[in-house]
């Protein structure tokens, strides 16, 4: 009986080991491309409602980071970033001011107030193989308010990931 048990024990933790449970919290992180990993110049696309403003943010946080050269033609890069954004409804806003005076007995008042719809804006940010237009990696963040410089934010995005598969093992 003994031995019996000892072979099941045995074969209960030869099959944990040999199909090791997968954690679907944390699955695997797909590498990125060879061809981003390798890319020394980018064409910066910028598609927003206000494209310059967002392109100087772009390409300051290209810059900063110093991995690419910018060129001004799409046949000369290795690689395109292409940046957008789209409108995702909006917040309202409420102002109001008030005044009031008072002579004698009464009292005289005024006020006036004013509805704002301000834009929540989505920025969209891909990384696109001009050779094949593949797109090689990809990004959104959402829902910015009142934050033109935001735009740099999915550029810094794409630092960070290629920077964590540089130093993984």
């Amino acid at each position: 009986m003994n031995r019996l048990l000892m072979i099941a024990v045995f074969m209960l933790f030869a099959c944990c080991t040999a199909f090791p449970q997968k954690n679907p919290k944390n699955p695997p992180i797909p590498k990125l491309p060879p061809n981003l990993m390798s890319a020394k110049t980018v064409f910066l696309s910028v598609e927003t409602d206000a494209s310059e403003y967002h392109y100087r943010q772009a390409y300051k946080a290209l810059a900063e980071w110093d991995r690419w050269t910018v060129v001004d033609d799409p046949a000369k890069a290795d690689i395109i970033l292409s940046l957008s954004t789209s409108n995702n409804g909006t917040v309202g806003l409420s102002t109001a001011t008030a005044t009031a005076t008072a002579t004698g007995g009464t009292a005289y008042g005024t006020s006036t107030g004013m509805l704002l719809g301000i834009p929540l804006h989505r920025y969209h940010l891909k990384v696109i193989d001009p050779a094949t237009n593949n797109v090689l990696w990809s990004t959104e963040l959402g829902d910015q308010f009142l934050k033109s410089r935001e735009a740099k934010k999915p550029i810094e995005k794409l630092r960070k990931r290629i920077e964590e598969q540089e130093r993984a093992p």
